[in-house]
């Protein structure tokens, strides 16, 4: 018995008699048009039942054949077709008409592509469109009814806000009403998504993945896509490997680096050098004011030069004891004046060795004091260098002596320079928030372009390791060390 069985009519109209009888009657028979569910709770009765029909059945087109065969009965259509969406385009599930199916192939298509032109816009299409429809694309319904010879209105199936599948009607007198596509649309509602569950339920393996996938919103989907793209992501590159490179600043610097340092503590007096010159060994540089030590060296040869009269004196007349204290004083006396002039000789800053002033341009600090000790020049010689390369303390076990590097100068970005490494200090140095050892590296070839106080990069080779271990490297050492300090605290 269908939903819309009522108790037999009484023909006197006594209680008993449903105001509907004769709609629901109607409906039944053959070349009836749409009932108008009119009678009180016929909608939502028949909505239920539909939904009953949907579970009493084994299998999804057992249930779809069965809510197709209600359908047809219930609005008077010649044909109802039902199709669910799998991978991107409509599937007939069943149809109504067990006597008549579609002829062949072409024809089952046709179908389904215009149950695709209602899916893909979502919206309810009649065909031949009636006055006051909304303006749709309808080309394929236009030709599916040219082979069928009927009039078309295809309703989405909707699961959420997608539409899953579509059902439609075919009539071959009149389309829908209005009024009662709107009920049509109504009854539907709830069975886009048993029809749904039902699908991804007898569905297998990548089968259901796939289904349950399309059911999701756009934004699921993205992450899940983006998550599954990181997934395989990391696997490609736990098993790629690449080549391991530690990455450093440097800083190019002369081999040998000999400073000139002020000798005494006094004021610059005359500059023959400033950096960037060639210079030869013995060359003076600079010199300090000397008037002071002059001073102090002719005192002291007076000094002398008494002490010896003295001591030539007690000599002449045989005083043993005051011979004694002259010469004594006379030794004292040359002391002192072999020091003034070794350092009225060492006031003048000569070059060790042939090469170039690299820093200390005193031409600005004529006359300004010096103290003892401090740095007035640099001289390294020319031609012949080392780089510094700053190597990070997370970097360092990856780094031996004789390991072979690329270096690249800001200053000549279009040059690489083969560098081995020749010595690691063994100290730590900390500065400007970084901790990092200094690496001495020799070039595998001067040339002219190089100077002292260039800066750039190194990549020294490290073997070779997976490229997730590569990239991310860092952030293992931090959360193993992390995880090690976690540890020791709950000890």
């Amino acid at each position: 018995m269908t939903p819309f069985a009522t108790p037999p009519a009484d023909p006197s109209g006594e209680a008993g008699q449903s105001p509907d009888a004769s709609a629901v009657a109607a409906s039944r028979a053959p070349g009836a048009v749409v009932p108008t569910f009119d009678s009180p709770g016929g909608l939502p009765q028949f909505a239920l039942h539909l939904q009953a029909v949907v579970h009493a059945h084994p299998d999804l087109a057992t249930a779809a054949d069965a809510v197709a065969h209600e359908l047809a009965q219930a609005f008077g259509a010649e044909r109802v077709s039902v199709a669910l969406r799998d991978r991107g385009a409509a599937r007939l599930l069943a149809g109504s008409a067990e006597a008549e199916r579609l002829e062949g192939a072409a024809q089952a298509r046709a179908l389904e592509y215009a149950m695709d032109e209602a899916i893909d816009q979502a919206a309810v299409i009649r065909w031949p469109p009636e006055s006051g429809d909304l303006p749709r694309i309808t080309a394929l319904h236009a030709q599916y009814s040219r082979l069928t010879q009927s009039r078309l209105t295809t309703i989405p199936l909707v699961d959420g806000q997608r539409a899953i599948g579509a059902i439609t009607f075919e009539h071959p007198l009149a389309a829908i009403p209005p009024e009662s596509m709107r009920h049509a649309s109504d009854l539907l509602a709830p069975l886009g998504p048993l029809l749904a569950l039902r699908q991804i339920a007898e569905a297998t393996g990548l089968a259901r993945w796939r289904l349950r996938s399309a059911r999701q919103s756009p934004d699921h989907r993205q992450r899940r896509r983006l998550a599954w793209t990181l997934v395989v992501l990391c696997v490609l590159g736990s098993m790629i490997p690449v080549a391991d490179r530690v990455g450093a600043p440097v800083r190019v610097e002369g081999e040998v680096q000999r400073t000139l340092v002020s000798p005494v503590d006094g004021y610059i007096g005359a500059v023959h050098a400033r950096p960037g010159d060639l210079v030869r060994s013995g060359q003076v540089l600079a010199e300090l004011a000397r008037d002071d030590l002059e001073l102090e060296r002719d005192r002291w040869a007076a000094t002398l030069a008494q002490h010896d009269n003295a001591y030539r004196n007690a000599l002449a007349r045989g005083e043993r004891s005051q011979y004694a204290a002259a010469m004594a004083r006379a030794s004292e006396a040359l002391a002192e004046l072999e020091r003034v002039r070794t350092q009225i000789a060492r006031s003048q800053l000569t070059a060790p060795f042939d090469g170039l002033l690299i820093s200390g341009d005193l031409t600005q600090s004529l006359g300004a004091p010096v103290r003892r000790g401090e740095v007035l020049l640099t001289v390294s010689p020319r031609g012949r260098h080392r780089i510094i390369a700053e190597i990070d303390e997370y970097d360092i076990e990856r780094v031996q002596e004789g390991a072979g590097g690329i270096v690249v100068l800001a200053a000549l970005p279009d040059r690489r320079i083969d560098v081995t490494v020749k010595r690691i200090f063994p100290a730590a140095v900390s500065r400007d928030g970084r901790t990092f050892y200094e690496t001495e590296t020799l070039p595998a070839s001067e040339f002219d372009a190089l100077r002292p106080g260039l800066l750039g990069q190194v990549r020294f080779e490290g073997g070779r390791s997976p490229l997730v271990l590569a990239l991310g490297r860092r952030l293992f050492d931090w959360m193993r060390l992390q995880l090690w300090s976690v540890g020791a605290w709950l000890s």
